[in-house]
């Protein structure tokens, strides 16, 4: 039984409340206290109806803990148990693989969250997938309509807004563009740029379908959350596994990139660029396909200049809802180390004297960050700040608007058509596996089934 304490002090009536527990590791007893004050304006009644619901919520909670800290086997809902998988995930891997794990496991919740672990079973999880399938949702946008105009009249940079923010670039940028942005990411920036909301933005609403990546993504969510249950014997089998519910059917998209033409006006007007940061952070990613969360978490340390190769042991990215962090790159074969081309390694040569007379001038401001890229006050580099270089060079060129990404895929997409051994690419690219690279790279693997055709028609003509 729960102990509690009525204590009167100048702040007014509050109550002690305690709870001993027995942890089952040390055999002795614990004792978690909480105090509680009841809400202003209720009647002694009320307020005592109000305690005893606190102190038996309280005590269960208590109890449930310690049941879960000793190891026994109780009766979780699903929603409990996903707090405590996320809580794992959250330490043991990458900020923007959390977030996203984070979003599919609250729309899980919000229809199977109640159901104990020991009650789900195929036929539950199945018709909450045919659901997700066919569910229909309303969502809220934003559209730009003085946004840009007041951040040009102004002289705001997406860049400075990403600072004293938690949004994304592609957000931003999205809304420089006029396209859809959410809602609550259009008032935090009328915040942040001290302006009212009807001013920047129109507001519209429309009704959607899950997009099947989204789809799939939620199942493969369930299924490693049901996954770690069952190696931690809360269940008996993944009742989200293949074994039990169909799969979800995913139609691959064509990736967006430049081909080798525009590739080419792209790489010459970079080499003419003035902005040496600019030339040498795009070019980097041009010529050697890393990603932009890996340039940005890029260190001296991690480039041999005598040996032409820079090795990639981090990333910083920018994650709805928390900000900028640095970790582990995406996964452990993105850890690689790739081989410059000559013009590269020429260039983050001249770079790098470029970069010790920046830090030289700097004086006391430089802070001591050893980020190849750095901002202009020599603090570490905003992701984002490559997706705006890019843009204004593009809008300049008259290249198509491609995502900073695209230049990844680009470096990708042109070696293989140059005929680079699929294991060379995969490995460069830091994939997992080279299945993982034809299935991303799918459409451009065509030419090698044209020349199958042909060899066979070879062979077989008369």
């Amino acid at each position: 039984m729960a102990s509690v304490l009525k204590r009167d002090n100048k702040n007014g009536v509050s109550y002690r409340i305690q709870v001993f527990v027995r942890n089952a590791g040390t055999g002795k007893n614990e004792v978690k206290t909480v105090t509680w004050r009841p809400p202003q304006d209720v009647t002694e009644r009320e307020a005592k109806r109000l305690l005893d619901k606190f102190t038996v919520e309280f005590e269960e909670r208590c109890r449930k803990d310690a049941c879960i800290e000793n190891g026994i086997d109780v009766d979780l809902t699903l929603s409990e148990y996903s707090e405590i998988w996320l809580e794992s995930l959250k330490q043991n891997r990458s900020a923007s693989y959390y977030a996203s794990c984070r979003y599919h496991a609250n729309e899980i919740c919000k229809k199977l969250g109640g159901y104990k672990l020991r009650q789900l079973s195929p036929i539950i999880i199945q018709r909450f997938m045919d659901n997700v399938k066919n569910h229909k949702y309303t969502v809220g946008y934003a559209v730009a309509s003085g946004f840009a105009d007041i951040m040009k009249e102004r002289k705001i940079t997406l860049i400075s807004i990403c600072r004293t923010t938690k949004i994304s670039d592609s957000t931003l940028t999205n809304a420089m563009r006029g396209d859809r942005i959410d809602i609550e990411k259009a008032k935090q920036i009328c915040a942040a740029i001290d302006e009212p909301l009807e001013k920047c933005f129109e507001i519209s609403k429309v009704e959607k379908h899950y997009m099947p990546a989204t789809i799939g993504k939620i199942l493969r969510t369930l299924r490693t959350i049901l996954s770690t249950a069952k190696r931690q014997q809360l269940v008996e089998h993944n009742y989200a596994s293949g074994d039990y519910i169909r799969p979800v059917k995913m139609h691959r998209n064509k990736i967006v990139c430049l081909d080798e033409e525009q590739a080419r006006t792209l790489a010459g007007a970079l080499m003419d660029e003035p902005d040496i940061r600019v030339k040498t952070s795009l070019l980097l990613i041009l010529l050697t396909g890393i990603r932009r969360g890996e340039a940005a978490g890029l260190e001296w340390d991690d480039i041999d200049l005598d040996k032409g190769e820079i090795s990639v042991k981090r990333s910083c990215v920018s994650v709805a809802g928390i900000g900028v962090v640095t970790g582990n790159t995406k996964t452990n074969t993105s850890m690689r180390e790739i081989t410059m081309p000559d013009s590269l390694t020429a260039l983050v040569k001249d770079y790098r004297l470029w970069w010790e007379d920046r830090v030289k001038m700097l004086g006391d401001r430089y802070k001591g960050c050893q980020r190849v890229f750095l901002s202009d006050d020599g603090a570490r580099l905003h992701p984002c700040t490559f997706r705006y270089w890019l843009k204004k060079i593009t809008q300049r060129l008259g290249l198509p608007d491609v995502h900073i990404h695209s230049l990844r895929h680009t470096n990708i997409t042109l070696q293989i058509l140059a005929g680079i051994p699929l294991k060379t690419v995969s490995v460069r690219a830091g994939h997992s596996t080279t299945k993982l690279t034809v299935d991303t790279y799918w459409q451009y693997f065509k030419e090698e089934d044209k020349e199958a055709a042909r060899t066979l028609d070879s062979i077989f003509k008369r």
